[in-house]
């Protein structure tokens, strides 16, 4: 498990803002930065860039805790702003020029810290069926990150598929549930933090027969609390928002197993 963690950590980055009220920092959620070709995606779900409309100055930041900087995400975001997000839509995307977020393109983590495609899952299943596969759900709980003067602390569980939500066909094909159980845990009598802070963190899949593990399947979205479970978007779905969002990326052209459609604002 340390070297997993070894290997996510720097993949990971904690989204911050600024409480409106008493102006205390705080964890709003989780990203991460896939690299394609030599652009650079913000990768997180929606309703944590939206968290924007209620923090101090409507600024969310991007914390390098490898060396301590912060960064205001200023960029366009590609997202849905609404109120309730349902959760196959739930997923934001920006484009960063890492040229202004300084130490990304120069510190000792850099081509470490930006996911690669070879490192994602583009099919809307994790593996062949009937494979083995594992599922790894990764982020920065706000309950342990209440120092955020520390490095923070990034969570990993190993975890399975459950049942599919009870909802439309797009969110059977888009989503995936799995298992947010403290039964699960091999050490009986601990106990699973909430996960609020890890939305937008990774799900990546681990199977015995790829070459390339783990892998990332999918962002958490949500935490159905009554069922034990947590949704995540699959980033077969990411993929084909950037695809049809960002043209003259590596994506134009590749065979996507959805498209995504973008209409007149």
């Amino acid at each position: 498990m340390d070297e997993l963690l070894k290997f996510l950590a720097p993949y990971h980055f904690p989204i911050l803002g600024f409480d409106a009220n008493s102006s205390k920092e705080m964890l709003v959620g989780t990203c991460i930065i896939l690299s394609i070709g030599e652009r650079y995606f913000i990768v997180t779900a929606s309703h944590v860039m939206n968290e924007r409309q209620n923090v101090k100055n409507k600024e969310l930041w991007l914390w390098n805790y490898h060396d301590g900087s912060k960064y205001t995400i200023t960029e366009d975001i590609i997202g849905n702003d609404q109120r309730d997000v349902p959760h196959w839509h739930d997923v934001a995307v920006v484009e960063i020029d890492v040229r202004d977020y300084k130490t990304l393109d120069y510190h000792e983590f850099y081509e470490k810290c930006f996911l690669g495609l070879e490192r994602v899952v583009v099919d809307l299943k994790a593996c062949d069926p009937g494979a083995d596969v594992a599922y790894l759900i990764s982020g920065f709980p706000c309950s342990k990150n209440k120092n955020l003067k520390k490095v923070p602390h990034l969570l990993a569980f190993f975890t399975k598929e459950v049942g599919k939500e009870s909802g439309s066909a797009i969110d059977n094909l888009a989503t995936i549930s799995l298992e947010w159980n403290s039964k699960q845990l091999v050490e009986q009598g601990m106990a699973l933090p909430a996960p609020q802070g890890m939305s937008g963190g990774g799900v990546w899949a681990l199977t015995k027969d790829h070459e390339f593990n783990p892998r990332l399947f999918a962002i958490s979205v949500a935490h159905i609390k009554r069922e034990n479970k947590i949704i995540a978007v699959k980033m077969a779905v990411v993929l084909a928002i950037l695809q049809a969002f960002f043209p003259g990326t590596k994506l134009e052209g590749v065979d996507m197993p959805l498209s995504v459609l973008v209409g007149e604002q």
